[in-house]
């Protein structure tokens, strides 16, 4: 299969939501949370460091001053993630997903729990690390 980088980065994105998913099922304490965020588009300097003249680096460029107006600022993008943090505690949903301070709804995928299962299991084999409870 092909590589893609809009794949990969929607896969990671399910990733984290499946992963902290898992976490949740397997501490299922009542004084732990696990969240995930979406801060957004945020405007960074991701691709400082990219190529000058790349294909890539062109689009990026060209896609930014049309995307601009969706996108947010550094302290912007940090309120979402502020948020989680510092909500309290009796309010944020185990395993919740969370985006523009609210609870969202995700993919059936991000939700499937054979999915989170085997990305922990795989996660555990690649590192060689083994969760207990905490």
């Amino acid at each position: 299969k092909r590589y893609h980088y809009t794949d990969a980065y929607c896969y990671s994105k399910c990733a984290n939501i499946l992963f902290t998913r898992e976490l949740q099922n397997r501490e299922g304490s009542e004084n732990f949370k696990a969240v995930c965020l979406q801060p957004g588009i945020v405007r960074t300097d991701l691709f400082r460091n990219m190529k000058q003249g790349s294909c890539l680096k062109c689009f990026v460029s060209c896609s930014l001053f049309i995307t601009y107006p969706c996108t947010k600022s550094v302290q912007e993008g940090s309120v979402n993630s502020l948020h989680c943090s510092l909500e309290d505690f009796d309010k944020l949903v185990p395993g919740g997903y969370y985006l523009d301070c609210k609870l969202t709804q995700t993919s059936k995928d991000a939700s499937n729990e054979e999915y989170m299962k085997t990305l922990w299991a795989k996660s555990e084999e690649l590192t060689g690390i083994k969760y207990s409870n905490i």
